[in-house]
């Protein structure tokens, strides 16, 4: 099946309104994890913070793990035919319109992986369970489609990552986590940076 090339549906996004939108994102999903967190019972956001292996094993365990995901997913974004779909995902259409920094880039994988695993990893996985809490990253990411084979194989690797970041939490501690999907997402932007470039070139 075909990808239409063109999405007219897409709002014209800037860079200060992507780097609003992630502010915005990031605020939104730090209240929500702690509201969950907090309606929880036995819930214990000081024990959630303090949990884990020490603060030094954590960092360095999620920068590794974070740089191994990363290498995974721009390794990934170089296959022709994963390649070919990435303009499908809204969220590649919207960063590659923004003309974003390194800067910019940083701030907004540091944003969400401190926000986002707040979220996902600290408030649903007590709660729901690291399946689920995985799946319903994915799908609020939008990164589930059937429309190709390239297509259900980019959400099975991104359902991988988000089981990874949940396995990071539960076994190191919600700092490795965080780590982990920053360097990743910092990762993902280089990776998106390289398509630009080559399509640029071509």
């Amino acid at each position: 099946m075909s990808i239409p090339e063109k999405h007219e549906q897409d709002p014209p996004v800037n860079r200060r309104e992507m780097l609003h939108i992630a502010m915005v994102s990031a605020l939104m999903w730090m209240v929500l994890g702690s509201i969950i967190i907090w309606l929880m019972p036995d819930a214990d956001t000081a024990g959630i913070i303090a949990a884990g292996e020490p603060l030094a094993v954590q960092l360095t365990v999620g920068l590794v793990s974070g740089l191994l995901l990363g290498y995974a997913g721009v390794s990934l974004m170089k296959v022709e035919a994963l390649r070919k779909i990435s303009d499908s995902f809204t969220v590649v259409r919207i960063i590659k319109k923004a003309k974003l920094t390194n800067k910019d880039a940083f701030f907004i994988s540091l944003s969400a992986g401190i926000s986002e695993e707040w979220l996902f990893r600290a408030a649903l996985i007590p709660l729901a369970g690291i399946t689920i809490a995985s799946v319903l990253f994915v799908v609020v990411h939008g990164y589930i489609k059937f429309s190709s084979g390239a297509h259900l194989v980019f959400a099975g690797f991104m359902l991988l990552l988000s089981f990874a970041l949940g396995l990071l939490f539960l076994y190191q501690g919600i700092f490795a986590a965080m780590i982990a999907h920053t360097v990743y997402d910092v990762a993902a932007f280089y990776g998106i940076r390289k398509q630009i470039e080559s399509s640029q070139n071509d």
